[in-house]
């Protein structure tokens, strides 16, 4: 799912780091995933990315929009 959202967005490199084992672990695990990343993950209704480093134009669109966010105005991003 991220990288897809990556690559909508107009990334051309990215990079994913995880440990593929553990995650294959986690997605056929019946448990419930208690890490502390998780329960911070669960508080927002909708799937939110991190992203470490964007192209310049990315990062003024986003801080364009938080802009419009703030004054009340409908965001294009979210």
């Amino acid at each position: 799912q991220a990288v897809l959202f990556a690559e909508e967005i107009g990334f051309r490199r990215i990079t994913v780091e995880g440990d593929a084992l553990t995650i294959i672990k986690k997605v056929i695990s019946k448990d419930e995933d208690k890490s502390v990343l998780s329960t911070e993950g669960k508080r927002f209704e909708t799937v939110r990315y991190w992203i470490e480093e964007a192209p310049v134009r990315v990062e003024k669109l986003v801080t364009e929009d938080r802009r419009r966010m703030q004054r009340g105005g409908n965001g294009g991003l979210m």
